[in-house]
């Protein structure tokens, strides 16, 4: 009887983190306000939210999804209903809240579902929030075409190539050596980190993501931080072709060519 006890509780338990782990997934993106477009709420992988006005960010928090929040006074009785909590540090704050403000502000809501492409949302005072995903054809594209490796089109011996791995992964080899690992790519708009944001349909940013202190080139910490960005606008990606321009110098672009597989004729 404990052991049938125990499997239930076990299947519950598997449910509900499935069900959460499922709003989780789904939340992730770029959500554009319906009765304001120029309003987006981008939700990332690791648990971060920044809030957008005409592309510029207006308040960065963390969040969580989960049916319960002791600090939101929420206890749902159902996996199926999901609390979302904002939570925002007053100290970093671009508000200006009071010198006796809590060291986190919560922003609480009843989410009243997700889908592909519609995220409701009701606030604990009773507002109604509707976004919808912002969906971009360049960017998906782009990403799809980008997975590989590609050599530099100067490359005299072909040893000065940039993998582009499906995890979003990237590693950098100059003259066959490991030059840069970066633990996360992304094709962005707008990107505090790159200091740039872009105001072209067709322009994008290449933000690329390297921890110094596990790089393979010696950096400086002290001067860099232990976190590097590379940043370069994405001129183009076509099936055999990427080029790239700095955001930080002039200069000709980078072209890079994909490599053909031993199979490619």
């Amino acid at each position: 009887m404990k052991s049938f006890i125990y499997t239930l509780a076990v299947l519950a338990s598997s449910s509900l983190f499935a069900q959460e782990n499922k709003y989780f997934q789904s939340i992730v993106g770029t959500w554009v306000h319906r009765k304001d477009t120029n309003v987006k709420w981008v939700f990332d992988d690791s648990g971060n939210c920044k809030w957008y006005k005409e592309d510029v960010i207006t308040a960065a928090f963390s969040y969580e999804l989960s049916p319960t929040s002791i600090a939101c006074n929420i206890n749902q009785s159902s996996p199926h209903y999901q609390a979302l909590r904002l939570m925002e540090n007053t100290a970093t704050s671009r508000f200006n809240y009071n010198e006796n403000a809590e060291s986190v502000e919560n922003y609480c809501y009843y989410v009243n579902g997700i889908t592909a492409e519609i995220l409701s949302l009701t606030s604990q005072s009773g507002g109604v929030y509707v976004l919808q995903k912002q969906t971009n054809p360049f960017i998906n594209q782009y990403y799809e075409k980008i997975i590989g490796t590609w050599i530099e089109r100067d490359s005299k011996n072909g040893d000065d190539k940039w993998i582009f791995n499906a995890d979003k992964t990237a590693e950098v080899y100059l003259k066959g050596k490991l030059f840069a690992k970066y633990d996360k790519y992304e094709i962005v708009r707008t990107s505090e980190e790159c200091r740039h944001t872009t105001f072209y349909d067709d322009i994008y940013i290449l933000k690329m993501e390297e921890n110094a202190l596990t790089s393979p080139t010696d950096y400086k910490i002290e001067n860099v931080g232990p976190i590097v960005y590379d940043c370069s606008y994405i001129n183009g990606i076509e099936d055999e072709l990427i080029s790239l321009s700095s955001t930080v110098k002039g200069g000709p672009p980078l072209i890079l060519i994909r490599q053909k597989s031993l199979g490619d004729h």
